[in-house]
């Protein structure tokens, strides 16, 4: 039924992260009592419950990355400016698709040359996304978009 404890917990402060999600679903809320898991520490308490809900209304971002002269990029990296943030490489085309993504606003860029690691990076994203495109994602949507992407230097 999905249910599961984590036994002997200290009284410490923990930041939940939900990882490997079922193909097409999303974390949809996270609460520990009237706190919300996903955005703020929390801290085990006897006989808490921490409830993880997932939706299956998940959405996708597919399409082309170009450069300037308008020729396929292979191996850039695709940004999600989401909560955590979402990367995905281009294949030999070109071609990228993120899915599993809650419904929402979100901004999304391409770049080459970008080290591992900095798409995850919040000063980066803030640095880096003023002229990304802006993507609005209802529950089940599934979009395309032709990205230009931007050299890291």
């Amino acid at each position: 039924n999905g249910t599961f404890t984590f036994p002997a917990l200290t009284a410490d402060p923990y930041w939940l992260d939900v990882f490997t999600v079922p193909s097409g679903y999303y974390v949809k809320a996270a609460t520990l009592g009237a706190s919300d898991a996903l955005s703020v520490p929390i801290q085990a308490a006897s006989g808490a419950r921490l409830e993880v809900v997932l939706g299956s209304d998940s959405s996708s971002v597919s399409g082309q990355v170009n450069d300037r002269e308008n020729q396929p990029i292979a191996d850039a990296t695709v940004v999600l400016a989401a909560n955590p943030p979402r990367s995905a490489r281009t294949d030999q085309d070109g071609k990228f698709t993120l899915s599993g993504i809650s419904p929402g606003d979100y901004r999304v860029a391409a770049f080459t040359g970008l080290q591992d690691g900095l798409a995850e990076d919040p000063n980066f994203i803030q640095a880096h996304f003023g002229k990304a495109t802006e993507l609005t994602l209802s529950p089940g949507a599934s979009i395309s978009t032709n990205l230009t992407a931007q050299p890291v230097d």
